[in-house]
């Protein structure tokens, strides 16, 4: 089961790092030639604030699974604790 875990971590940890490339992923594209596209269509600015958005919550349901797998992990050493002082 840790061996799970820690695979778990390596692919969460290798997706957080690619979510929060994106920003500068974009920011490093013309910004003149990006300015002038969502400009000239109105569709596609739609489209970039559906997609930022989408990243965002993204983000956020990331960051909520990441407290409650910590805090799970928490009470799961609690509980431990609490069955192997009730055996001794």
């Amino acid at each position: 089961m840790i061996h799970n875990e820690e695979k778990f971590e390596k692919v969460l940890a290798e997706l957080l790092d690619e979510i929060s490339g994106y920003p500068n992923q974009f920011a490093k594209n013309d910004a003149g030639a990006a300015s002038n596209l969502t400009k000239s269509s109105p569709q596609t600015e739609k489209a970039t604030y559906s997609i930022q958005k989408t990243v965002g919550d993204l983000r956020l349901c990331l960051k909520y699974l990441l407290f409650d797998l910590d805090a799970t992990r928490r009470e799961n050493g609690y509980f431990k604790k609490l069955l192997d002082d009730k055996e001794l």
